[in-house]
Formats: structure tokens, C-alpha cells, sequence
């Protein structure tokens, strides 16, 4: 094993990181405390925090953020998104999920496509540190499989889609007519890729 200084591909500092003989030094991985997926702050309590990137407003293990802007300190109302995460508004326009904040706050780690956070009991609306986890996109998969929440949701039912289903059956009408594929995807705003799969049959497969 080599000891070598890489920047940690979760929290980006620059720490001592084991890596395999061989291996390159520009790969990035995440550094020994970051790999153990253990929070900066590992003791919960309502200790508030300033939030990392927001001067005016405050942030505590238990998923509140306060406002301490003007001098007068006040705890913000949450907003429930349509696909069920709580989110706070902060200097009147920047709308942050609340799980994301906490990430940042107590695991030093920006949310990616790579890495992700995963509430332990399956609860969005539970942001409480100890019920917060970094995880990768398929261990966020399987948890949610485990616990019984994850749902094979359909079509525009699933809150990813860039199709509703009308749009869909308005593809597959247009593919049937021979148009261009590249001018299809310009008009629905999705890649040829999108369509490809449509006309293949490998997707939207119900309409």
C-alpha cells in the first residue's frame, strides 16, 4: 500500500489516502473519513451551526435552519417538494433540499451523481443527522428496495421522466411516419438517445 496526499473525491481536502501499488495518483477516492461515512459532527444535538455558504442563517443535527438576518433570529418554515424532500428558502430566491445542507454542514460532502444522501428510515421529511448517510446511487437503490419503498413507477408517473405519456404516443406516431429522429428530440427536448430506446420498444412500452 502507498500512502499518498490526493484530494478526496467526496470532500475534496487533501488528506493521507491509501491506494493499491499500481494504482494512479490522479484517481480520486474518498479519503480515510470520508470512507468510514461518519459525520464531521457525530453527536446529535440542537447546537446551532452557521450554515457553510450562508452567513446570515443557522443549522443544527436536528434539520432546522434559522435566520439570524437583521438581528432578529427566527426558525424558517419548510416546504415539502412533489417528490416529498423538505426544502428551505434562503436569501429570499436560493431554495435548498434540507438533506442537502446537512451534508454539506456535518459530512462535508456536496450531493453528486456519484454520491448521494440516503435517509436511514426511509422518511424525506426526516433530516435529523443521525438519520442521514452518504451512499452511492445503487446502495440508495437497495436500501429503498429493502425497507419496501421503491416503487417501479411508469412513465410520467415517475418523477425522472422528461415525457408525459401523451408526448410519448405523440413520439411513437411521428416514428411510425418515418420523421427525422434528431428533429423529434429537438422538439420534445430530450436527447436521440430518448427516442432511440422509444422506437426500439425498450421504453414507454405502456402507451
Amino acid at each position: 500500500m502507498t500512502k499518498l496526499s490526493n484530494p478526496c473525491a467526496v470532500c475534496l481536502g487533501v488528506g493521507s489516502i491509501d491506494l493499491c501499488e499500481g494504482l494512479q495518483e490522479s484517481v480520486l477516492i474518498p479519503c480515510r473519513s470520508c470512507a468510514k461515512n461518519k459525520p464531521v459532527n457525530s453527536k446529535l444535538s440542537d447546537e446551532w451551526q452557521t450554515v457553510k455558504g450562508f452567513p446570515d442563517y443557522r443549522i443544527n443535527s436536528l434539520g432546522n435552519i434559522m435566520s439570524v438576518k437583521y438581528g432578529r433570529e427566527y426558525i424558517l418554515k419548510l416546504s415539502v417538494t412533489k417528490i416529498g424532500y423538505l426544502q428551505v428558502t434562503l436569501d429570499s430566491y436560493n431554495k435548498k433540499y434540507v438533506h442537502h445542507l446537512m451534508a454539506i454542514q456535518y459530512f462535508n460532502h456536496i450531493p453528486s451523481k456519484q454520491l448521494q444522501v440516503n435517509h436511514k428510515d426511509g422518511d424525506k421529511t426526516n433530516n435529523r443527522l443521525e438519520n442521514l448517510e452518504i451512499v452511492t446511487p445503487k446502495q440508495n437503490t437497495n436500501h429503498a428496495i429493502t425497507i419496501g419503498i421503491h416503487k417501479n413507477q411508469k412513465g410520467e408517473n415517475n418523477y425522472s421522466s422528461k415525457l408525459t405519456d401523451a408526448q410519448a404516443r405523440e413520439i411513437k406516431y411521428l416514428l411510425y411516419w418515418k420523421k427525422s429522429i434528431k428533429d423529434i428530440a429537438l422538439k420534445y427536448g430530450v436527447s436521440t438517445t430518448t427516442i432511440y430506446l422509444i422506437l426500439e420498444g425498450k421504453t414507454w412500452k405502456h402507451v
